[in-house]
């Protein structure tokens, strides 16, 4: 079953984790620390920290590369690739 959670909660809690990633020994633990205190699973946090990284271009997944979106040949479906560099 999926719960959904209100949207200042889920704010509050990954603007939490950025702001005392460093209180803690690592960033898991800061994650299950304030997962505790704001009803959500950590696994749920990580998930909203990592897209909150992605929306903001501060997440290696996307620093690392650079990634551009091309029309190929494939029917019109967009294609990821990724550019040296």
């Amino acid at each position: 079953m999926s719960i959904r959670y209100d949207d200042n909660i889920k704010a509050s809690a990954v603007r939490l984790v950025r702001e005392h990633r460093d209180d803690y020994d690592s960033k898991w633990a800061a994650l299950k620390a304030i997962s505790g205190r704001s009803g959500m699973s950590a696994a749920a946090l990580r998930k909203r920290v990592r897209q909150a990284e992605v929306d903001a271009g501060n997440s290696a997944l996307i620093n690392d590369r650079h990634i551009t979106s091309t029309a190929g040949s494939n029917g019109g479906r967009d294609r990821v690739r990724r550019l040296p560099g």
